[in-house]
């Protein structure tokens, strides 16, 4: 069987080095040592620098989605949003995978807004992967600034779940989303993301030569976040401001949070506000193994979203011995288990009680690292590319 694969979300900004690019270059990566025999094909956007992955089977090779006609160009620094250009993208690729005598086809992404993304095909098997419904779920913040044209390429794109043979997505809650929105049960397949063999417990000296050089040089709650809606990065700042004075002074709170020159001042601005500015350390992006140092140092890793489709800064936090406070939405029960100690993530004082019981509890601390390492064995790259 010859199997088409896009990697496009590999080749834009937007994913390549968040969640999205994260699981499908850690399961493509794995895939390639099961031993397979079937044809695997990267399709990528020539238009664009090729994706970052290392092709270690001859099994797997890239190839160019060089399409026999296109829709009008779009930068890829817009959203690709438009009804008439969808439709001509649909049997543009349509026409190309009958050409190059593709099986199956595997839709990696239906709503990579930066590029065009199969809605209907017809003629060819094909399977639909479906993160989270974040942008409906919460769609004054995400769908309805898109306008009418974002409202309806929204609903094309979650229609290719009824177009597709199957679909995937990546937890039990996002599974029941889709079902409470119109999508077959019984053809939805949940496929739980991993966690590279990295993060793991390190040793102290390892650990501290790590955070030396992130000029981290006291004890600290880590958090990885981001400025838009649902990472709740304000209701984070609040909690840790309601934390009592004599926790504030004795852990100070470290967010790994990309931010662009406009966030980074509004973000500032209410660290002020709340009198916490002398008390947070801001981090720009770090690299994978200063991310595991961060895990194993901090005495907490609170991670209290309003929404994930899986939530892998909890998974990754497990697996390197932390204790962890999340929320008790979405996925996030799913992935933390019995390991985490779980909050209401619309209400600031209740992140600060679950920050502060874990802070104040050694025994907990250590019965919950000893479970969250158990718990996050079920979360390999391994597991779910055999999936």
């Amino acid at each position: 069987m010859r199997i088409g694969i896009d990697a496009r979300p590999l080749q834009l900004e937007a994913y390549r080095n968040r969640g999205i690019g994260i699981h499908l270059r850690g399961w493509i990566q794995a895939a390639q040592n099961l031993g397979a025999e079937h044809a695997f094909v990267l399709l990528f956007d020539p238009a664009l620098a090729n994706p970052s992955l290392t092709l270690s089977s001859p099994s797997w090779q890239l190839q160019p989605l060089s399409l026999p006609f296109s829709p009008p160009h779009t930068s890829s620094l817009e959203l690709h949003l438009d009804s008439e250009a969808e439709f001509v993208f649909d049997s543009a690729l349509e026409a190309f995978l009958l050409e190059n005598k593709f099986d199956l086809f595997h839709a990696t992404y239906t709503f990579m807004w930066e590029a065009f993304v199969p809605r209907r095909l017809y003629n060819i098997r094909w399977v639909a992967t479906f993160y989270d419904l974040i942008p409906l779920i919460f769609k004054n913040d995400y769908l309805d600034p898109l306008g009418e044209c974002g409202r309806r390429s929204f609903a094309q794109r979650l229609g290719a779940g009824v177009y597709a043979q199957r679909i995937q997505t990546i937890s039990q809650a996002s599974k029941a989303d889709l079902v409470r929105h119109h999508l077959a049960a019984d053809k939805i397949d949940v496929i739980y993301g991993g966690v590279e063999s990295s993060f793991a417990p390190l040793d102290s000296s390892q650990t501290q030569a790590l955070l030396t050089a992130l000029n981290i040089r006291e004890p600290y709650i880590f958090s990885v976040s981001g400025f838009h809606h649902t990472k709740n990065l304000r209701r984070l700042c609040e909690a840790y401001a309601l934390l009592p004075a004599d926790l504030r002074a004795a852990y100070r709170l470290v967010v790994r949070c990309p931010l662009g020159p406009a966030n980074l001042v509004t973000v500032q601005g209410w660290l002020q506000e709340l009198g916490i500015a002398e008390r947070v350390s801001l981090l720009a992006p770090v690299t994978q193994a200063q991310l595991v140092g961060l895990y194993n140092g901090a005495a907490l890793v609170v991670h209290p979203t309003l929404y994930e489709g899986l939530g892998l800064p909890v998974v990754e936090a497990l697996q390197c011995g932390a204790p962890v406070v999340t929320s008790s939405t979405s996925s996030l029960p799913e992935v933390g288990g019995e390991a985490a100690e779980y909050v209401d993530p619309s209400d600031a004082s209740s992140i600060a009680q679950g920050m502060a019981r874990v802070l104040t509890d050694a025994a907990l601390r250590a019965q919950r690292r000893e479970v969250g390492l158990r718990h996050a064995l079920r979360f390999t790259w391994q597991k779910t590319a055999q999936a």
